[in-house]
């Protein structure tokens, strides 16, 4: 029999996607021989073009997990991917940015926008979180301008919910501006690594991962995260 690699054993000791991993969590741990990671890998139709692209286990892991518990399509990670390595031109979301944190400093990240993921992209555009929010204001502004209405109609509210979807699915979506949870890379010699999954705020943890599980795989990653990182 085939040795089974379990994802719970290195999902245990990071937060990643935690709301969704707990949501999604079964009695008992998700189960896949190699060979099944690598019929996955060079056989599901999401991976086409990447066959010499550099995926890490760990990640590739995650891929397999979120796709088999149907968490989230890994469309939305592996053509961010393919964006990355010059194979397509398209991209929902903004560009990859170097990490200049204590914990990730050398490594960079590009975002993967998925549907769960439109709510944060809502508020963020709106400023929501914002004490003062002048750009939510003025919109309901031009609203009840545009109405001539001093009441709050039906009409009102339908333009308000449709403004309050609409406009950030044009500026952001379709702009490639989206934001979402992050691919977390390395560039070595002209080359991108691709090694875990990973969420804002969760950079110490995401660290943990790398080093514990990515090293092995990619002992030339050790002078970006040993040193860097340190």
């Amino acid at each position: 029999m085939p040795k089974k690699n379990t994802l719970d054993s290195y999902l245990s000791d990071d937060r990643y996607l935690k709301p969704a991993i707990e949501r999604m969590r079964m009695k008992e741990p998700l189960q896949a021989s190699d060979k099944e990671l690598a019929h996955f890998r060079y056989n599901h139709v999401g991976f086409l073009h990447l066959e010499n692209a550099e995926i890490s286990k760990p990640l590739l892991w995650q891929l397999y997990y979120f796709h088999t518990k149907r968490i989230l399509s890994i469309y939305y990670v592996l053509d961010e991917i393919r964006y990355l390595e010059g194979i397509t031109k398209a991209t929902r979301t903004k560009k990859e940015e170097e990490f200049k944190g204590q914990y990730l400093r050398g490594l960079w990240h590009k975002h993967f926008y998925s549907d769960m993921f439109f709510y944060r992209n809502i508020i963020n555009y709106w400023e929501m979180e914002k004490k003062i929010n002048s750009k939510l204001d003025k919109m309901i502004d031009e609203i009840f301008q545009s109405s001539k209405s001093d009441y709050i109609t039906e009409e009102i509210i339908n333009l308000i919910v449709y403004r309050l979807t609409d406009d950030p699915f044009r500026n952001k979506i379709l702009r490639g501006t989206c934001t979402g949870e992050w691919i977390v890379f390395a560039k070595i010699n002209n080359k991108n690594y691709y090694l875990v999954l990973g969420q804002h705020n969760d950079d110490e943890n995401i660290c943990k991962l790398i080093k514990c599980y990515c090293l092995t795989e990619y002992p030339e990653l050790k002078t970006v995260i040993e040193e860097k990182t340190a």
